[in-house]
């Protein structure tokens, strides 16, 4: 995908119009205003907290794409073919992971163990170098802001 969106935040708002998240709950789940995301407003930089909570509270956002508008929307691009809506995480609601759920729901034979057991490997590998560019990109982020505080 070419970088036709020049801003982060107009960014944010293609997600917001194209998969099924309204703009004002998406701006909410970031804690910022719209205001932010119009006029000359939306030529301003993103805070990092902002994009933290983006890419914690939507994993499934490549985080690459956000931040340079490089590559595909989605870590996995092919979940936007039919379901364009996208999946709030919130981890204050939901202590079973998704994993859990799958497994307590399914009883899989011994090749479909051995299967689903190199995809999640694959997956959990993929979601480590999407948590480690995370960390790199807060990381790059606070200190062009000049920020050295620490969670």
């Amino acid at each position: 995908m070419s970088n036709k969106f020049t801003t982060i935040k107009k960014r944010c708002n293609y997600i917001s119009e194209n998969y099924e998240v309204s703009k004002s709950a998406f701006y909410r789940k970031i804690d910022m205003s719209s205001g932010s995301f119009r006029g000359n407003a939306i030529n301003t930089p993103l805070n990092s907290n902002a994009i933290e909570k983006i890419i914690t509270n939507y994993p499934q956002i490549n985080v690459h794409w956000l931040i340079t508008g490089e590559g595909n929307i989605l870590t996995q691009p092919d979940i936007s073919k039919e379901n364009k809506q996208l999946n709030y995480n919130d981890s204050t609601t939901n202590n079973t992971s998704s994993v859990e759920e799958e497994t307590n729901e399914k009883s899989y034979t011994s090749p479909e163990k051995k299967n689903r057991i190199k995809e999640l490997e694959q997956e959990n590998k993929h979601l480590k170098e999407m948590i480690a560019i995370k960390d790199d990109m807060i990381a790059i982020l606070k200190n062009t802001t000049g920020r050295t505080d620490s969670k």
